[in-house]
């Protein structure tokens, strides 16, 4: 190849097979991706279902442990179907073979994607809800398309925030196509009715959450040991923020990527929006990567490699920490015996993204929930963790009524057992009551036993 000539990624011999039967190749990429989860959470020993948001959407159901058996095929079912509906959108809206291809692999190599359909989530579901309204109102079956606002108004039983992003983003895909003008006109003032009654009559929250205390970098970017996106892949999408501009029909995406970043910004975790727009920008980056002419091409091919084999670490070492996040079947034994032997009415004491855990498993009140965002809960965990004055730690637990703490392993490799909670369990107002594989519920004792 001559230096200067130009490479475009049509010219690539092997990406036009691909992009011609990428369907195939995602599909058989997604199921992988699935069963290589669950077999490592198989030999991890880990139950299926993991996520604190998973165990707050079973409470919120009222789905009992018997039924996990069968419930963990959920979230893979709703990935499934939502790749289906949006690859279907995306040909909806004419995009490219190219753009669609390049969307879709940055999106089955997020982290966050992955996460969500491996989970089950309000915002999966409500994504799911919101392309199946699309595809109803897109049928070339007319009774298919009255059915169309059902799944649109379903989306609204989330949170505000979420109703008013897919309100949005629906708007940006209907107005400006010439068929079907009344009809989407009537749709949206419909939606928007909804929305409206949602803020002033059902006293929705702005935002479902937090499930998970964690800093928002962390939030953010796989590299730091979360279920978040690839910087390399954030990289790409910076290209394509700038490219897209010069895209005029592309320009309202900017108001979706903000809008889902605020959405990740006040709430950790909640980032499958913000990850679907991270990934089309990414694509249209890498595809402005490609198609401009490079003097030297041995240095684009070099880039290139660097940033894929970047993504690619970064995935698979974000899918390792993935299967190994809890609960464990050690850990649900511990809840079942707490079920069986701690009174109803007892608090139990325990790190926040315990909380979820021990309501779903044990049946019994966490001192704290993370979706509380109780300032002053939050300080006393942090104080009664980590203060090894009697005159401190008792008080507090006994002022908040707590009766049993329940310790993990982890908690142990955390803390020092020199000082904080962990030493002062050595006291004879704590009495261990269960003990198995590191996992350990301790009773506290009000008054001093004599």
């Amino acid at each position: 190849m001559r230096v200067g000539e130009e490479i475009s990624v049509k010219n690539i011999p092997i990406l036009p097979r691909l992009f011609k039967h990428q369907k195939k190749l995602f599909l058989l990429l997604f199921f992988f991706v699935c069963g290589s989860f669950f077999l490592l959470r198989i030999l991890k020993q880990k139950v299926f279902l993991a996520g604190n948001q998973t165990y707050y959407l079973l409470t919120f159901l009222h789905i009992p442990e018997t039924e996990l058996s069968w419930v963990w095929i959920f979230p893979p079912l709703i990935g499934f179907f939502c790749f289906l509906l949006l690859r279907h959108l995306a040909l909806q809206l004419e995009f490219s073979q190219e753009s669609i291809f390049f969307f879709c692999l940055f999106l089955f190599l997020t982290p966050a994607f992955t996460f969500s359909f491996t989970t089950l989530t309000f915002q999966s579901i409500s994504l799911f809800l919101f392309l199946l309204g699309i595809f109803l109102f897109f049928h070339k079956k007319k009774w298919l398309q009255y059915f169309s606002p059902i799944p649109f108004l379903a989306t609204m039983m989330v949170d505000i925030f979420t109703s008013s992003l897919l309100v949005l983003l629906l708007f940006f895909i209907l107005i400006g196509r010439k068929e079907r003008k009344i009809i989407t006109i009537l749709l949206l003032t419909m939606l928007c009715f909804a929305l409206t009654a949602q803020f002033f009559f059902f006293n929705s929250p702005l935002l479902l959450g937090p499930f998970q205390q964690e800093s928002l970098l962390k939030t953010l970017f796989a590299e730091l040991g979360s279920e978040g996106i690839s910087i390399f892949i954030v990289l790409l999408a910076c290209i394509g923020v700038v490219t897209c501009w010069k895209k005029t029909h592309l320009r309202r995406s900017y108001l979706l990527l903000g809008g889902s970043f605020l959405g990740t910004l006040f709430v950790q975790r909640n980032y499958i929006f913000f990850a679907l727009m991270i990934a089309f920008f990414a694509g249209e980056g890498v595809l402005y990567f490609y198609d401009r002419k490079w003097i030297i091409p041995v240095v684009k091919w070099f880039t290139l490699f660097a940033i894929i084999l970047g993504v690619l670490l970064t995935f698979l070492i974000s899918f390792k920490e993935q299967s190994q996040i809890s609960p464990s079947w050690d850990e649900v034994n511990a809840f079942s015996w707490m079920r069986e032997n701690i009174p109803v009415s007892a608090k139990i004491f325990s790190l926040t993204e315990h909380s979820y855990y021990l309501d779903y498993f044990a049946e019994r009140d966490p001192y704290i929930f993370p979706h509380e965002q109780n300032k002053e809960k939050e300080k006393n965990v942090e104080e009664i963790v980590k203060s090894t004055y009697i005159s401190t730690t008792f008080p507090l637990l006994q002022e908040q009524n707590i009766t049993f703490i329940y310790l993990t392993p982890e908690m142990r490799k955390d803390f020092s057992t020199e000082q904080g909670l962990f030493f002062l369990l050595r006291n004879e107002r704590f009495k261990l009551r269960f003990s198995q594989k590191g996992y350990e519920v301790w009773e506290f004792f009000p008054e001093e036993i004599h």
